[in-house]
């Protein structure tokens, strides 16, 4: 990890320690930007040059149309959605870490984001949804908006009795799903009379592993 052990810089100088030779290397997002996760191939080239570049290493290919990953992904929104009463009106919030604006041009982050939740409506069938935004840090700096708060309160104008969040740019549980959406996200839709529901993280999905997996297999890498 970069900001917990283990830390990259120590596990690649163990991988170069134990005479591995080559690996692959999969960043756990399923939307690549560079001012996020560029941050994790600058760690590890920056480890590697502590081992003399060895091992070689390369990157998963972008997963975030893969098949698997749209099935796991809509699977996991519909077993969410089928805990809302039926009659209620819900409108699914696809949520995703915020970024800088400034470091995002001709990034595709976003269009990366709007291309999984295309290709999750078509499986999953029409649904009155928006992309919102999480997790965003501080100083003047303009982010990449809006927030799933302001979206809540829009869902509550619309007239909408529920809201669903779907944590779009996570693939597993840690603080920005169990704390920021599971408590601080459902004390908002709370405070504005809204039913409230998250969709499960991808976790330990069969399909999401088998969908990993085969990537490795396959050699879907880039340099």
């Amino acid at each position: 990890m970069r900001y917990w052990h283990p830390y990259i810089k120590e596990t690649v100088r163990e991988m170069w320690a134990d005479n591995i030779e080559e690996a692959v290397a999969i960043v756990m997002t399923s939307h690549s930007s560079r001012a996020a996760t560029g941050g994790y191939r600058y760690d590890v080239e920056d480890a590697l040059k502590t081992t003399g570049g060895v091992p070689e290493l390369r990157y998963l290919r972008d997963w975030h149309t893969h098949p698997l990953y749209i099935e796991a992904l809509s699977e996991k929104i519909e077993d969410a959605l089928r805990e809302l009463p039926p009659e209620k009106d819900v409108l699914t919030i696809f949520s995703a870490h915020s970024l800088p604006v400034s470091t995002l041009s001709g990034d595709p982050y976003v269009e990366k984001l709007k291309e999984t939740i295309k290709e999750v409506v078509e499986r999953t069938g029409e649904m009155d949804h928006r992309l919102a935004y999480q997790s965003k840090g501080g100083g003047s700096v303009e982010w990449l908006g809006p927030e799933v708060e302001s979206v809540m309160e829009e869902a509550k104008a619309m007239g909408k009795k529920g809201v669903l969040v779907v944590p779009l740019g996570f693939v597993s549980d840690h603080v920005e799903t169990l704390y920021d959406i599971d408590i601080v996200f459902k004390e908002k839709a709370t405070s504005l009379g809204l039913g409230f529901q998250r969709a499960a993280s991808l976790n330990t999905s069969d399909k999401f592993i088998r969908m990993l997996a085969g990537l490795v297999r396959e050699g879907k890498t880039v340099a």
